[in-house]
């Protein structure tokens, strides 16, 4: 989501209303992430032997989601957080700065991962990296790449 606005809802908010509807639970995994187009506080959380991905909307503080993940979830979902670690460390080797989101895209048989880095200048840019090899696909400012995925100008 690279044109995002900072969220309204901090981490500490989300975290309390979660852990509200799950209440005893652990928080396993938590990460503000794009989902379907809208920015939203996801938690896993462990109630007994059960993992709830709880999804808070980071503009509302409504939660959005509640579903219980099972074993193959989880794996499929551990596998593309070590996916997005490995083109996240590509990202910022193109680009310094600190990752402020990331997400994967599906593209055919393969995935692009986009990150939103704020550079050590100040301005954010979203790096695309290429799921399968790993490189580089492009480098856009926050802008461009709105523009580009509202059809207002086309790829290079």
């Amino acid at each position: 989501m690279s044109g995002a606005a900072a969220p309204q809802i901090t981490k500490e908010q989300a975290t309390k209303t979660a852990l509200e509807r799950v209440p005893g639970a652990k928080i396993e995994d938590m990460e503000l992430e794009d989902e379907g187009g809208k920015s939203v506080w996801s938690f896993d959380l462990r109630a007994g032997k059960l993992i709830r991905e709880i999804q808070v909307d980071s503009a509302t503080g409504k939660i959005v989601s509640d579903k219980v993940e099972t074993p193959k979830d989880e794996m499929t979902e551990k596998a593309l957080d070590k996916k997005l670690d490995k083109g996240e460390k590509v990202a910022l080797a193109r680009v310094r700065g600190e990752v402020l989101e990331r997400h994967a895209e599906r593209e055919g048989a393969g995935a692009r991962y986009d990150y939103l880095i704020k550079a050590k200048d100040g301005r954010r840019l979203v790096v695309e990296v290429d799921g399968k090899t790993n490189k580089v696909l492009s480098v856009k400012s926050g802008e461009e790449k709105k523009k580009e995925e509202l059809g207002e100008e086309k790829p290079d």
